[in-house]
Order: structure tokens, then C-alpha cells, then sequence
């Protein structure tokens, strides 16, 4: 596998008629606000079974969930995790980083949440940030400190880093050479991951 992360970060615009884009975004698209009122919103994860869309409103401590039929806004869950990166299991199991708990967690369908990681060498991660899962089950994800008061208090990880959570619950860590390692993706053959 191969870790490719990006010193910088920079934003920019694209034309919907990018040649890149074509497979994914119609020559029509156009951006439009459907919600408002958060105070800073994470981890946008689309589950097909519901036609919505969850994302964590950090602040709030709140995950929500957008009905992309109706435009509604409601409470997925409340908890005081501060919530941050989302992804849907291939069983349609919510999992979810969280800066607060300093944990990976799962959201079984019956409502119970089960931590999948919040340990490594029998410490403390640090504030799991983004998460990605392969098609082979495994998870991957970014813990950096942003979820720590002054970004170090409380720190029990020497380095910041990106793991890899295997199906058997096992947690190991994959590098250490990304200063503030945040947002995750593979390449479509999965051969590359791609560490912000």
C-alpha cells in the first residue's frame, strides 16, 4: 500500500464540465445550501437505505441527518462525544470518529455503540479524526491531536499517526511521518491511500 499525504492544503473551484469530474458530477450541477444553523459541520456520509445524508456539528456534539426527499434536518444522535469523520459499514453500521471519547465507535442497528478502537500500546489515541474502510473490511484512520485542549494536554500517543483497524479488532499503526494527518481516500483499485 502506498501513503500519499499533502504538506498543504489548498481550496479550490472547479468547473462541473471538468474532464476529471464528468464521471461523478453532472455538466449541470450546481451548489446549493440545504441546511443551515450548525457551527461546524464534519464527516458528511451518505446512507443509501435512508436516502440521507449524516454529518457531525462538532460544537453541538450533535450527528444529523439530512432527508435528501424531504430537506429535513433531525437528530441522528446526541451524545458528548464531539463527533468528527462518518462512514457507513458494508453491513449499513454507522461508525464514527469522536474528538471527546478518543475513540472509533460502531452504532449497531438496534442503537447500541461499541467501541472499535481507543487504545494503542495500551494508550490513549490521541482525537480519531477521519475514517475509511477498504472493501476487504478493514479500517483505516487519521488521529491527530485537534481534539485535545492546546492540542497537547491530555496527549498520550508520542505521534500523531494513521492506523488501521483489522477485522479481527486488532489495532496497528501505520506511519507516523504526517504532522496533523486528517481526511482519508483510496484510490479506486485501493492500491493507494491517500492521507490529507
Amino acid at each position: 500500500m502506498v501513503l500519499i499525504s499533502s504538506p498543504t492544503v489548498a481550496l479550490a473551484q472547479a468547473p462541473a464540465n471538468n474532464d476529471g469530474l464528468r464521471p461523478v458530477l453532472a455538466s449541470d450541477a450546481r451548489l446549493e445550501k440545504v441546511a443551515s444553523g450548525f457551527r461546524f459541520t464534519e464527516g458528511p456520509v451518505y446512507e443509501r437505505k435512508t436516502n440521507s445524508v449524516l454529518f457531525s456539528d462538532q460544537p453541538t456534539s450533535t450527528i444529523n441527518r439530512y432527508d435528501c426527499a424531504t430537506g429535513k434536518v433531525s437528530l441522528y444522535r446526541g451524545a458528548d462525544v464531539v463527533p468528527n469523520g462518518n462512514i457507513f459499514d458494508s453491513m449499513n453500521r454507522f461508525i464514527g470518529c469522536e474528538h471527546k471519547t478518543r475513540r472509533i465507535s460502531r452504532t449497531d442497528a438496534d442503537g447500541r455503540i461499541v467501541t472499535l478502537a481507543y487504545l494503542y500500546q495500551g494508550k490513549r489515541l490521541n482525537s480519531p479524526n477521519d475514517v475509511v474502510i477498504k472493501s476487504d473490511g478493514t479500517m483505516y484512520f487519521t488521529d491527530p491531536p485537534y481534539g485535545l485542549p492546546r492540542l497537547t494536554e491530555g496527549k498520550e500517543q508520542p505521534a500523531n499517526g494513521v492506523y488501521r483497524i483489522e477485522k479481527n479488532g486488532d489495532v496497528t499503526l501505520l506511519t507516523t511521518d504526517h504532522a496533523m494527518p486528517n481526511g482519508l481516500a483510496f484510490s479506486p483499485d485501493e492500491k493507494t491511500l491517500y492521507v490529507a
